[in-house]
């Protein structure tokens, strides 16, 4: 990341002496700024392409300049060396993130430097106003910098987009799996939460590590356990289905832990809802993904805030509600009993 930005002010600094050669010669000191403006934008535009050819797996179309902004000027962009191998390499979580970081320290701080230093190396010139924010190549209200700062945005976008996919969709496999490998109709009376949500919570701490580590955003302190003792009743119940239904699963994501976490888990827990949907379940199989849901929901609080954690477990309640219908004698565990089998859980469970 420094490397990229002291290129970019190397590369001004080398041009101001060539600027100087040209003296008076009005025209050609605009062309050649009006070039520098076109290296600048496909300078960091080169870092955009590199986030989304590692996000799609596939070299993006070259979108022209000018979809960026109509009052742009026409500019040539050539193949981008090197483009091929990032298509080509593994998928690595914390590889994404780090493009997360660089492209918002970018957006926030770099760019606007590097345009800064361009209008302070050319300033007093006759050619000095076409490096301004109002230069008559583009819209009075649009800048370069401006442009550039909203692509990088985006292609950082479409990177935490892509982990937080990438991780709903890990966990939404370790669901599949454990749902689709048992007979539900046979299973004993529960004794503790399954191991697979002790998989399941593993990977979300190492998924929440990742993002507290590249992001600088480390967790807050746990919330407030969940109350499982007290009885809903059957309006609360419909409203919380309702909610779990109208959940936006694939919703922006912002970019820090939280955002980053609580999408992560809807991916997943509206898999497990689905997944919950193909199969049928006798009387302690329903009561097994009583206890393994408060169990998810009652750790879950410990990675995202209390307004999110409350999603999460309307989408849960969901999950418990579906094998409920699909039972064929659908009788839950008392609560105090669940919060029982998940505290004694919990006093042996280690993330590590």
């Amino acid at each position: 990341e420094q490397n990229m930005i002291m290129h970019g002010f190397t590369a001004l600094t080398d041009c101001q002496p060539l600027l100087n050669l040209l003296g008076s010669d009005k025209p050609a000191c605009q062309q050649l700024v009006r070039g520098l403006h076109g290296q600048l934008v496909l300078f960091f535009l080169a870092f955009v392409d590199a986030c989304h050819a590692y996000v799609r797996h596939q070299e993006r179309e070259i979108v022209e300049v000018q979809t960026l902004d109509p009052s742009l000027p026409a500019m040539d962009r050539p193949p981008i060396a090197g483009l091929d191998e990032v298509v080509r390499l593994d998928w690595s979580g914390l590889f994404c993130l780090a493009l997360v970081r660089i492209g918002r320290h970018l957006e926030v701080k770099a760019i606007s430097k590097v345009w800064a230093v361009a209008r302070d190396l050319f300033v007093g010139g006759d050619s000095a106003s076409d490096l301004q924010p109002n230069a008559a190549v583009i819209k009075a209200t649009t800048t370069y910098a401006a442009i550039t700062r909203k692509a990088t945005r985006n292609a950082a976008q479409a990177a935490i987009t892509h982990y937080v996919l990438q991780g709903g969709q890990r966990l939404a496999h370790f669901f599949r799996n454990s749902i689709h490998s048992k007979n539900w109709m046979t299973l004993r009376e529960p004794r503790t939460p399954r191991l697979a949500m002790e998989m399941v919570l593993k990977e979300v701490h190492a998924f929440d590590a990742q993002l507290a580590r590249i992001l600088g955003d480390p967790r807050k302190p746990r919330v407030e356990r969940r109350v499982l003792s007290r009885v809903k009743n059957s309006l609360e119940l419909e409203m919380e289905r309702l909610l779990a239904k109208k959940q936006p699963v694939f919703a922006a994501v912002p970019f820090n832990r939280n955002g980053s976490v609580l999408g992560i888990l809807r991916i997943a827990y509206k898999a497990l809802c689905e997944y919950v949907r193909e199969e049928t379940f006798g009387k302690y199989g329903l009561q097994q993904i009583q206890v393994d849901c408060a169990f998810l929901a009652d750790v879950t609080r410990d990675f995202v805030d209390t307004e999110d954690a409350a999603a999460l477990d309307s989408l849960l309640d969901e999950a418990v509600t579906s094998a409920s219908r699909r039972c064929v004698d659908p009788v839950l565990m008392e609560a105090v009993i669940v919060e029982t089998l998940c505290e004694e859980k919990k006093k042996g469970f280690k993330f590590e």
